[in-house]
């Protein structure tokens, strides 16, 4: 698999406002120094995950995540559902292929959204991509891990 194409499995590939992706390795940097790797790490108000991920990487054994919104926890677990193996890498990358293949339509994100946080051709992108993934989901083609990832 090419670095491009391994790029849309990372976790990092998703940027969002306030979140601790920049910031990540120097917090995990504190928490070790004062404690060591943990065998459990709590990390409230998870965001995207940022923190759980990097902690994850330095060897805890096991992270809770929380946060008040739903969609940071989908998001999260559909980073860290990202299959292994490589047949399972090749179907998310097709999902997400034929996804950005779509004929983008208007629908709720274009409608709240178009022409202030984002364009209205990408609020139509998004609208015809997220139809979709529900679509997937409801016809049973996608399992709960495969949409988490979809969406996030």
């Amino acid at each position: 698999m090419s670095p491009a194409t391994e790029a849309a499995l990372a976790p990092f590939n998703r940027k969002y406002l306030g979140s601790k992706r920049l910031l990540r390795k120097r917090i995990a940097d504190r928490i070790v120094e004062a404690a060591g790797v943990p065998r459990t790490f709590l990390d409230g108000f998870c965001g995207t995950g940022a923190v759980s991920l990097e902690m994850l990487a330095r060897g805890a054994g096991r992270v809770t995540a929380v946060d008040t919104l739903r969609s940071n926890c989908v998001v999260l677990r559909g980073a860290c559902g990202t299959p292994a193996d490589p047949a399972g890498r090749a179907r998310l990358l097709g999902l997400l292929e034929a996804l950005n293949g779509l004929e983008p339509r208007d629908g709720y994100i274009t409608e709240s959204y178009a022409g202030t946080y984002f364009t209205a051709a990408n609020c139509r992108r998004m609208d015809a991509a997220r139809e979709a993934i529900e679509q997937l989901r409801a016809d049973g083609a996608v399992g709960t891990a495969e949409h988490e990832w979809l969406i996030g």
